[in-house]
């Protein structure tokens, strides 16, 4: 009688440790489970941001680029401007040349 309570006893400590050891790993696996969720939470917030990064970078993007177009059409503007310039020089030099002429050969019948 005696070995056997010592049996039942003995199988009793053994399940009393195995349940404080299945509740020890289940609070542990409890935690676990939420530093888990808490990564999953933080990478969804990440992937959120990096979203709204790149939709910031294509709008910048798309700034820069009409921005760009619109540079490129001032120096087409500006190169315009610089040859009817030099066209309306280059005519008023010869105009000028042309009154020269003109003074000269009114200077020469005077005479």
């Amino acid at each position: 009688l005696t070995l056997i309570e010592e049996r039942a006893a003995d199988r009793r400590l053994r399940l009393e440790r195995a349940e404080e050891k299945t509740s020890e790993e289940s609070r542990w696996l409890r935690v676990e489970q939420g530093e888990a969720l808490s990564f999953r939470r933080e990478a969804e917030a990440g992937r959120r941001e990096n979203f709204a990064l790149e939709a910031r970078a294509m709008e910048v993007e798309g700034l820069h680029a009409h921005e760009q177009a619109e540079v490129a059409e001032l120096a087409l503007r500006l190169d315009i401007a610089n040859r009817e310039q030099r066209q309306a020089s280059e005519t008023l030099a010869a105009a000028r040349l042309r009154l020269d002429e003109e003074r000269a050969h009114g200077a020469a019948l005077a005479e």
